[in-house]
Formats: C-alpha cells, sequence, structure tokens
C-alpha cells in the first residue's frame, strides 16, 4: 500500500475528514497525469517541499527549527490540548508539537492546495493522523467555523495555533487571512472564559428586564420601512464618534439614526435622540441603555439571544451568539440567521432590512485611537480595560493580546494600530460589504480602511420625514425559561456535580467541565449561580 493509501485509510477513521479525502484524491489523481508545481520527498525525518525552486521547509536542521518554534508558540503552556496549523509545508511541526505534548488529543490542519495536500501525505506516513482532522482548500469562514465547532471554549487555554509563514509564498492572501481570522477566533474563545466571569450576571438580568416589560421590538416591525427612499446612519461605539458627534448632529434630520447600544449612551449625553438603538451585544458591558432607551421613549430594536429570535412569526431570526447557556433555556438552538462577528457587522446586517437607500457608518473605526476601542462616553470602554495590556496579573495576557499592535492603513493614507480581534471583525465586516447590494459609506476619515466602503463627503443631507412603525413585541418562551431554571436550581440546590457539567456556567467554567474543582469552590460558584437565579424568577413574579 503506498503512502498516500495508508494516510488516507488512517484518516478516513473520522468523518471529518471525508471531504479532504476526497479532495486529495482528486489532486493525487490530477497530478498523476499532468504534474504539479509541488514537490515533497522525505529526508533526514522531514518532509522537504517546495514551490517551484522556493523551498517551503528549512534545509539546514528542519527538526530543530520544529522544536524552537514549537517552544516558541506554547511558551508559558503547561498543557496543549488542541493544535491548529495552517499549511502542510512543515507537518514536521506537528512532531515536534506531539513529542512536547503528547496529550495533545486533536490536531487541525488547513491547507488551500489540496496539490501540496497530495504531494505531501504521498511523501511519508503519519503516525498522529488518528487524532488528526485535514480542511482541504475550504474557505477561511468554513475553517474558523469547525474549529469554533470543535474546540470547546473552556479548551481556549490549551490550544495553538502554528501558523506556517512559508504558507504565503504560494498564497499569500488566503494565509494572512487565515492567520489573522485564526488568531481573533482564539482570543474570542479565550474573552468567553475570561470576560464572561466579569460581566456574565448581566446576562441573566437582562433576559429577566426584557421578559418583565416584553418591550423589546421584534423585527418584523421595521423590515423595509425606510423602502429605499433615505440613508441610514449605523452609529458605533468607536473612539472617533467624538470627532463626529456635530456632523451627526447636522445630518440627523435627514437621515434614519441607528444608534447600536455601544453608542446610545455617548449620543444621549451629547443631546442627539436617534431614531432607535439596535442592541445587539445584550447589554454585554452594561444595562444602562435599557433604561435609558424606555425612559426616553427611544424605539429599541432586539436582535440578540438575550431580548430575542422571533418566535412569534416567520420572519428573519437575528441572531449573535456568545455562546452563553442562559439565552438558550429562552431561544430555539438551531437559529436561521447566524450572526457572529462584531456588533457592529450584526448592527449593519440587520438595518440593511429596512431597506435604505445607503448605509453610513459613524466610528466604525477597527482600530486603536490613544489605546482605545471604544467612546469614553460609551458602556462598553470597559473592554479596554479588561482587554488592555496594563492588566497585567491576568494569566491570559500574553495570550489575548498575541497580535496586538497589527499595523493598518486609515482613509487618509495614514497608518493605524489594531489588534487581531479587530482585524478579525474588519475582515468579517468586509465579506458582509461584499454581499450587499446597497451602498456603504463611512464618516470617519481615521477608521481602518474598510474594503467596499467609501469615505463620504461631507454634503448635508435634505430633511425628511422619518416612518413610525408599529410596535410589534417579541414573545419569548417564559415558561421554558421557568422549567429549565427550575432544573438548574435544584441541581445547584443538591450540589449535584453530574447535572451541572453540561451547563455554560458564567462563573470558573474550566473546573465543572474538568471536574477538576475543590469542593469549597463548588459551592461557591454553585451559590452565586443558585442567587442569580432565584433574583430572575423573583424580577419575573415567578413562585
Amino acid at each position: 500500500m503506498t503512502s498516500l493509501e495508508t494516510n488516507l485509510s488512517a484518516l478516513k477513521k473520522n468523518q471529518r475528514n471525508l471531504n479532504a479525502i476526497n479532495v486529495v484524491r482528486g489532486a493525487a489523481a490530477s497530478i498523476g497525469t499532468s504534474g504539479s508545481v509541488f514537490s515533497a520527498k522525505l529526508c533526514n525525518g522531514a518532509v522537504f517541499v517546495s514551490f517551484g525552486k522556493r523551498p517551503l521547509v528549512s534545509q539546514y536542521d528542519p527538526l530543530r527549527e520544529a522544536r524552537v518554534r514549537i517552544d516558541a508558540c506554547c511558551a508559558n503552556r503547561t498543557a496543549i490540548t488542541h493544535a491548529v496549523f495552517s499549511g502542510m509545508g512543515g507537518l514536521h511541526l506537528v512532531d515536534a508539537l506531539i513529542a512536547a505534548y503528547p496529550q495533545c488529543r486533536s490536531i487541525i490542519i488547513i491547507e488551500q492546495s489540496a496539490e501540496l495536500a497530495a504531494a505531501v501525505l504521498s511523501a511519508a506516513v503519519f503516525p498522529w493522523l488518528d487524532r488528526a482532522v485535514f480542511l482541504i482548500g475550504e474557505s477561511i469562514v468554513r475553517c474558523v467555523d469547525h474549529c469554533d465547532a470543535h474546540i470547546p471554549d473552556y479548551c481556549a487555554d490549551t490550544t495553538v495555533i502554528i501558523p506556517n509563514q512559508r504558507a504565503r509564498f504560494y498564497d499569500e492572501a488566503y494565509f494572512r487571512g487565515l492567520d489573522s481570522a485564526l488568531s481573533g477566533f482564539l482570543e474570542r474563545k479565550f474573552m468567553s472564559m475570561t470576560t464572561f466571569y466579569y460581566f456574565a450576571p448581566r446576562w441573566m438580568a437582562n433576559i429577566g428586564y426584557n421578559l418583565k416589560r416584553n418591550r423589546g421590538a421584534s423585527f418584523s416591525a421595521y423590515s423595509g420601512i425606510l423602502n429605499g427612499t433615505m440613508p441610514l446612519v449605523i452609529v458605533g461605539g468607536g473612539p472617533s464618534i467624538d470627532r463626529v458627534i456635530e456632523e451627526l448632529r447636522t445630518i440627523a434630520s435627514g437621515a434614519f439614526l441607528l444608534a447600536a447600544a455601544t453608542s446610545s449612551a455617548t449620543l444621549l449625553h451629547a443631546g442627539i435622540r436617534p431614531d432607535a438603538v439596535i442592541s445587539t451585544d445584550g447589554g454585554f458591558y452594561a444595562t444602562s441603555h435599557l433604561t435609558a432607551c424606555y425612559e426616553s421613549g427611544i424605539p429599541l430594536i432586539t436582535t440578540h439571544t438575550a431580548y430575542g429570535p422571533a418566535i412569534a412569526h416567520n420572519g428573519p431570526v437575528y441572531y449573535f451568539s456568545h455562546g452563553m447557556h442562559a439565552e438558550r433555556l429562552c431561544y430555539p438552538e438551531t437559529p436561521e440567521y447566524p450572526m457572529e462577528g462584531s456588533v457592529l457587522s450584526s448592527a449593519v446586517r440587520a438595518g440593511a432590512s429596512l431597506h435604505p437607500s445607503c448605509i453610513i457608518l459613524a466610528a466604525a473605526d477597527f482600530c486603536f485611537q490613544d489605546e482605545k476601542t471604544h467612546s469614553a462616553a460609551s458602556a462598553s470602554h470597559r473592554i479596554d480595560y479588561v482587554s488592555s495590556y496594563k492588566l497585567a496579573p491576568l494569566t491570559a495576557r500574553n495570550l489575548r493580546r498575541q497580535g496586538d499592535r497589527i499595523a493598518a492603513i486609515d482613509y487618509d493614507g495614514k497608518p493605524v494600530t489594531t489588534s487581531a480581534t479587530l482585524e478579525a471583525y474588519r475582515s468579517q465586516m468586509e465579506m458582509l460589504v461584499a454581499d450587499m447590494t446597497v451602498p456603504v459609506l463611512t464618516m470617519n476619515s481615521t477608521s481602518a480602511r474598510i474594503a467596499g466602503v467609501t469615505l463620504r463627503d461631507r454634503s448635508p443631507l435634505p430633511p425628511v420625514t422619518k416612518p413610525s412603525p408599529m410596535h410589534v413585541p417579541e414573545i419569548i418562551a417564559q415558561q421554558r425559561l421557568f422549567d429549565e431554571c427550575g432544573h438548574i436550581m435544584d441541581a445547584v440546590h443538591k450540589r449535584d456535580a453530574d447535572a451541572l457539567t453540561g451547563l455554560e456556567l458564567a462563573w470558573e467554567s474550566v473546573p465543572f467541565y474538568m471536574k477538576r474543582y475543590l469542593a469549597n469552590r463548588t459551592a461557591e460558584n454553585a451559590g452565586r449561580l443558585y442567587n442569580e437565579l432565584c433574583g430572575v424568577m423573583a424580577s419575573l413574579g415567578a413562585a
């Protein structure tokens, strides 16, 4: 049996490899008839790969180089359970990783070129394929989605991403985008373990708040209301918002002003009343925008699971997932309309369904300005503190800030600084804009340049008569929340650890999942959850 057939037989044991196997077989057959620009051969324990005359593996001491590379990528880690490799030009890196971390149980290898994959798998037999998944020729979005689905949040601090810089020799755009997206993906995974600890109780409070008042408007009430006759201005919470406040005040009468929840406090503080606030973050950083909207009579359009996919009608379901379990108590497990990405991306996608003549972005910066990512008046500016390099005591500091200080260009052609997460969000926004038919403009020349988004001129907008849609409230499965909360409270009260391990708890999720927790910590965390649930039930008037 050839090396290729031996390797493919090993990969068959995991059904997630079936597509890659078919792709590699097709490429191998094509190589057999027409040849390939890639070559691979086994030499001194490593598979040497070249693209034309350009080597994709060091020709000097690749095994030593691999050990050094793995040590650098895995610095300060006591364990590695999941590893993601971009590019198949250096699979000896996988050997080095397994030698250093034999407990690594999941290896994901991403390669754009099926020809290269076929050449490498034909050159040698790899003993670790029983724990490997190959993604061959897949889009960046599908690769990141796969990693997101199969790497649990609680494994973020034991997951490592190993980029192959030489892969850019043959497909620079793909691997540059992939490395950026993977870096942002891992940072968001890790944030699910850290930021939730600080802010998660507010998710539960927001669910109770909205259920109690049922004031959130269903998106069906807003679909198509602008009828292509007026611009839609979407105001983000970026730090540049302070520079365009007066311009926003000037054009507010000529456009429908839709404020993301992260910017509503800034606008109200400046005396600008938005026509509606779109809450895509569920009050993740604060609940102040909820009360401010209700007290001011400003319509609140809700798109987050903390407020509601529309259960009562057959219209679009808007969903922005941070993976918390609490929202799943109320809403469908399989949303019809995934809303991944930044808060602003969600607002733009949802705003497009209002059918505006164009979309104008304000404070959609996707970069740092004076070391800040949000306006000081924004409720979400606290994230700058949590993710700040100044917050040294967090063990996540090195991981969460990897890829920060990434260079970008603003609309004036000047360099700006962004981060791995913001760069990933900007990439998602670019893909979103590319799929839209409505023109998208921006007001801020100091924002990081977004492909497909042009800088708006300063011409005034003529006044328009704005529509007043009928309020259609969301209907939420309140009884389901009562029932599920009752089950959880019962399990917590009995200290039933087995029942709790399946929950995505807001506190110390790793000990619950891995069952490495101490009795006193279990009691403390269970008590917090119990008290939070009791508070929500009480606010709803439930017995």
